[in-house]
């Protein structure tokens, strides 16, 4: 697949592989900062094997896309930390927020199947938690 994509000043043309082909993945920038090799060995960032290819970041300023890449890199580590802890205590806002986090994620090429299924797996089972509280009250309301 061939990317097009402008800027201000230049016409970008990037071949990117498709995902699962093997193939190197041409980043929006050069990896130059030492963090990488930290995040990069983190167990939850290699529970399953991870090859963001953030392309988003080719419309984004030059000078911010290596520290915005490690911050969503950052993020993806934190939140599958979180979702590992998550119950079906948490709040549904918070459920919210952990999906929308992962849909973000996953536009930068991160795989967020496993916690996203977890995520959607809370969110059903609160959704299906208030049906039964507000059946439960209108049954009370008949009774009274």
């Amino acid at each position: 697949m061939t990317l097009i994509l402008y800027t201000i000043k230049a016409i970008l043309i990037v071949d990117v592989p498709p995902p699962g082909s093997g193939e190197d993945i041409v980043l929006p920038f050069t990896k130059t900062l030492d963090y990488w090799k930290e995040y990069e060995l983190s167990e939850f960032y290699n529970r399953i094997p991870q090859r963001p290819h953030f392309r988003p970041l080719f419309y984004s300023l030059g000078i911010f896309r290596e520290w915005v890449a490690l911050s969503l890199t950052m993020t993806f580590i934190e939140l599958t930390k979180i979702v590992d802890d998550i119950g079906e205590d948490t709040p549904r806002s918070k459920l919210d927020g952990y999906k929308e986090a992962s849909e973000m994620l996953e536009e930068h090429g991160f795989d967020v199947k496993a916690p996203l299924s977890r995520i959607k797996e809370l969110l059903s089972v609160v959704k299906n938690g208030l049906k039964n509280i507000i059946e439960e009250q209108k049954g009370v309301e008949k009774d009274v």
